[in-house]
């Protein structure tokens, strides 16, 4: 059983560019959440402005900081670029630690970011500057970045995002023509399997929404020789029950509630 934490040095990242096609790193809450944000799209503002915005506390007027009370406060904490994570010394000797990169583009909101293929080459070109490759691993919920990155780097290891929520569905199953997150595929052409669409892309990885997984999608996935990272559970009464229930990572926003949990180890799947 792994865990993949949001907010440590080697977490999921969300790279972003500037208006210089500089990488930054933000955790996966939106910088609009950040208290001070200039609520403008990272890919118009410069290197030297993103690395200006203090991301040490969240909004506290933001409903994202209500559902996050035990968030401990880092004040003056400038906004990393992605180059500045990789290369802080302590991650490069942790060689047993993944990245788990995400890449967060959409197809609704283009004007927020350069091309997912554009994001794709940048986040590789970088990688291999710190000899990280062995360690990448790269998910998105837009699978056009995934997509190019199977094509142009097939030993990557890819982690198909996703979730069937009304506040976010990228599989779009049982509505007309193709969803424009799943890089032109249709989850209907494949019988509603999302683990079988995932597998004839090239995927490692499944990461569907905790809620979404079913005991029946988890036995397919696997019998497919996919592993299933589920996100983001942090009650633990969920990190126990998706342990006992086999899946192969949880990301979660409280990674010492989920090691203390899966210390026992009947909880365990190695």
């Amino acid at each position: 059983m792994s865990i993949v934490s949001n907010w440590t040095s080697a977490c999921r990242k969300t790279p972003s560019w500037s208006s210089r096609t500089t990488p930054c790193s933000i955790p996966i809450s939106s910088a609009a959440l950040v208290s001070g944000y200039p609520r403008a799209p990272l890919k118009d503002l410069t290197a030297a402005e993103i690395k200006s915005l203090d991301v040490g506390r969240i909004d506290p007027a933001s409903s994202y900081a209500s559902r996050h009370p035990k968030q401990q406060p880092a004040d003056a904490t400038p906004m990393p670029l992605l180059e500045d994570v990789l290369a802080m010394p302590a991650l490069q000797a942790a060689s047993n630690v993944c990245l788990n990169i995400e890449i967060k583009t959409s197809p609704k909101a283009p004007h927020e970011t350069f091309p997912p293929a554009v994001m794709a080459d940048a986040l590789l070109a970088l990688v291999d500057k710190f000899a990280m490759r062995k360690r990448l691993r790269v998910q998105s919920f837009d699978w056009r970045s995934l997509v190019h990155v199977h094509a142009v780097a097939p030993d990557i290891p890819l982690s198909f995002l996703t979730a069937e929520r009304s506040w976010l569905n990228n599989v779009e199953r049982g509505q007309p023509g193709k969803s424009e997150w799943l890089a032109g595929a249709d989850i209907d052409d494949h019988d509603g399997s999302l683990p079988r669409l995932i597998k004839s892309l090239g995927g490692t990885y499944w990461s569907p929404y905790f809620r979404d997984l079913t005991p029946e999608a988890l036995k397919e996935a696997h019998d497919l020789g996919l592993q299933v990272t589920i996100w983001t559970v942090n009650q633990p009464k969920d990190i126990q029950h998706y342990a006992d229930l086999g899946v192969d990572a949880i990301i979660t926003d409280y990674p010492d509630v989920a090691r203390s949990i899966l210390k026992n180890p009947a909880t365990r799947r190695n």
